[in-house]
């Protein structure tokens, strides 16, 4: 009969249980690694004024510009109600996107 150390020893010389043994830590790496690249990626979206992540983004008006119709989009934060330019978009047609 086998016992649980002989399992134990037979298991430890398959490649693939050494990987499962190994992944908790490799989870917990992977883990910090995603929440680090996902904060990175928020970066860009965060109020300039507050830091908060909670933002919209909003479209005021549309321009001519050398003959372009233009349209304004706006960064605003639902935390501290700051406002800032995102860009200017080139429109094709007769209406603003919208609105």
């Amino acid at each position: 009969m086998i016992g649980v150390k002989d399992l134990l020893s037979v298991l430890d010389r398959w490649d693939k249980w050494k990987r499962i043994q190994q992944a908790p830590e490799r989870i917990d790496e992977l883990e910090t690694r995603l929440a680090e690249a996902l904060e990175g990626a928020l970066e860009p979206l965060r109020c300039k004024y507050c830091g908060s992540a909670d933002t919209t983004i909003d479209v005021k008006y549309w321009k001519r510009v050398h003959g372009q119709k233009m349209q304004t989009m706006f960064r605003v934060c639902s935390s501290c109600n700051g406002r800032d330019r995102v860009e200017d978009v080139e429109l094709i047609g007769d209406e603003p996107c919208g609105g």
